[in-house]
């Protein structure tokens, strides 16, 4: 965790370690908080082991992961079951801040909220139980929005 300075142990999670628009710009985000003096980790799945696509001032650390079938649906699951693997392990949390690159990670990031914090809260309660407020569409792309409460 953070060393009482203002160095912040950061990590960036992506969905690969391939040249693709989210891997570039975590990529880049973790260069330029690497200057700023922080300590950045890019995360990424990494199925082939050949590590990042370009080399990066910030470190950058290949999860393993699990192979999968051409199948969209399988491989981000599996993705998500990668990260979530990898996060379990407490020796790879040390970090002040996660930031999520795109969905798959942010997938990830909630699934690990959900069952290291806020699972436990909820243990021995016959059922879960949650309060949705509707809140109308958003503007914009019109999409439906909801606040969605667990209650204890």
């Amino acid at each position: 965790m953070s060393d009482g300075s203002s160095r912040l142990r950061i990590a960036i999670l992506t969905h690969s370690t391939n040249p693709r628009g989210g891997v570039v710009h975590a990529l880049a985000l973790a260069d330029a908080l690497a200057d700023l003096g922080h300590r950045p980790v890019v995360h990424a799945p990494d199925p082939a082991g050949k590590g990042f696509f370009r080399r990066s001032v910030a470190a950058t650390r290949s999860v393993s992961a699990s192979p999968t079938s051409s199948d969209v649906v399988a491989m981000v699951e599996a993705r998500i079951e990668d990260y979530v693997r990898h996060f379990e392990d407490v020796a790879n949390r040390q970090y002040d801040v996660f930031h999520a690159q795109d969905g798959i990670s942010g997938n990830a990031l909630a699934t690990l909220k959900l069952f290291e914090d806020i699972g436990p809260r909820f243990e021995g309660q016959p059922g879960g139980y949650t309060q949705l407020y509707h809140l109308g569409q958003r503007q914009g792309d019109g999409a439906p929005m909801v606040v969605l409460r667990l209650m204890e």
